[in-house]
């Protein structure tokens, strides 16, 4: 069922807008003084993409590039 999904977007050119969404999570950096957390320094951000979206960038990839 997942390689007829990934065959489809690569043969019409089209990725669903529902894979392009992705998470930001907004994480205080340890260790860092308290006045740090008042600036953007004191902060990480970690961007989750959904898992399904990255096989099929990299199943297209590995097909381009052969």
């Amino acid at each position: 069922m997942f390689v007829p999904l990934v065959m489809a977007c690569f043969r019409l050119e089209w990725f669903p807008r529902r894979f392009k969404n992705i998470k930001t999570i907004i994480l205080a950096k340890s260790r860092k003084k308290p006045f740090n957390y008042k600036t953007p320094v004191g902060y990480r951000l970690i961007t989750l993409f959904f898992t399904i979206r990255k096989v099929i960038k990299v199943i297209i990839t590995e097909k381009v590039t052969y």
